[in-house]
């Protein structure tokens, strides 16, 4: 599609083709790609008054990770929100607009002598990694590194919480609410982060994995960046000062030196283009056995012990090849003490399934956050947990 934008600030109007196809399958009529935050928040405000429902989007990497969209009458694209406002290397903190894509912030941080505390599989940018809690191998809580957003709510409304230093708990707490949101109570427009000192040494051993026990302890030493488990072999990425790096080195049960580039082949399973990918949380001594079980379905995995995670990717498409994987996808959750999440799968799939899961209680806790953020039910509608 050749799509045409908006430009509110030189303030021209193009539209896409009447029945243009957005994501999800659903037509639009429209495409806007604001190029500042008042004239996002006016453009949301005008869609709240007419009821159009928004599309929410930034590079579009992580679509599949949420639930389809219910309707979109607007793709309302945050790319044109770029660049890094402020960058303060003695203070290790970043300001960026929320298109900016992750490649430059990453190189930005490596200059000032730091490092992104991002690393989800794919490019996308730094909107979409917080909308989505985008986990990586190396970082998996994403919400830990977000000082503060700035945030327009489904009314128009222009919202600030937290900062570049955290001195108000509530704030803090709000800018948590909208990581992992999938853009269902508000459109992220910028956010501060906390950056991490770049590592003076980085080193990667492997080796035939041991028990889940000695795995776990090895994921939790202090300089263990990234552990994994991945075709019956433990990984395990070290980084920091170079002594507690060797100091660590000792403690590993795994001693196989090899190239720094391993750990960031293994995205392939975690973030790859698999016909179906899923996501299972736990306790970390029962993803050995959730393992085994998507193993016997047909499924490559890559556990990651110290976070709780489990990914298994399948790539048959036969419909009766995908039901079963589903089923296994569901007891290995029982075997690992924790729940099931459809991160890829085709669009029938997604449709048929929430892909987050039941919500059980907490379902009436999320509509009461939607109806106070988004009450005219425009932001992405349908894409979050309980098809809100």
């Amino acid at each position: 599609m050749n799509e045409a934008v908006r430009d509110a600030r030189a303030g021209g109007t193009v539209s896409d083709p009447p029945g243009a196809v957005a994501e999800d399958g659903l037509e639009v009529a429209e495409s806007l790609r604001p190029t500042d935050a008042a004239a996002l928040a006016d453009q949301v405000g005008d869609a709240a008054a007419a009821g159009r429902a928004l599309l929410v989007h930034g590079a579009g990497t992580r679509f599949e990770t949420g639930n389809p969209a219910l309707r979109a009458d607007v793709r309302l694209d945050t790319r044109g929100l770029s660049g890094i406002d402020e960058l303060d290397a003695d203070e290790g903190v970043v300001r960026a607009w929320a298109g900016t894509p992750l490649a430059e912030l990453r190189e930005k941080a490596v200059a000032s002598g730091h490092e992104l505390p991002f690393d989800p599989p794919g490019e996308g940018t730094l909107g979409g990694t917080l909308a989505s809690a985008a986990a990586g191998l190396r970082f998996a809580n994403v919400r830990d590194a977000v000082l503060g957003l700035d945030v327009v709510l489904g009314s128009g409304e222009a919202t600030r919480s937290g900062g570049r230093v955290v001195k108000n708990v509530t704030g803090y707490d709000l800018a948590k609410l909208h990581v992992g949101a999938f853009g269902s109570l508000g459109v992220i427009t910028a956010a501060w982060i906390r950056l991490r000192p770049a590592p003076e040494a980085v080193r990667v051993f492997e080796g035939p994995a041991p028990d889940a026990r000695a795995s776990l302890a090895a994921a939790r030493l202090a300089t263990a960046r990234a552990a994994a488990i991945h075709d019956g072999r433990l990984i395990v990425e070290l980084a920091g000062d170079a002594p507690s790096v060797e100091a660590d080195r000792e403690r590993l049960p795994v001693r196989e030196e090899t190239a720094a580039e391993r750990v960031d082949a293994l995205r392939d399973v975690q973030g790859g283009r698999a016909v179906l990918r899923v996501r299972v949380t736990g306790v970390a001594s029962g993803l050995p056995a959730a393992a085994a079980c998507l193993e016997g379905a047909g499924g490559v995995t890559l556990s990651l012990p110290a976070q709780g995670l489990l990914y298994a990717a399948f790539d048959d498409s036969d419909p009766k090849a995908l039901g079963a994987a589903l089923e296994a996808a569901g007891r290995a959750a029982g075997l690992a003490g924790g729940e099931l999440r459809i991160e890829r799968a085709p669009l029938a799939v997604r449709r048929a399934h929430d892909v987050f899961g039941d919500p059980g209680p907490l379902r009436g806790i999320h509509r009461a956050l939607k109806q106070r953020f988004d009450p005219a039910g425009i932001l992405n509608p349908g894409r979050f947990a309980g098809r809100l």
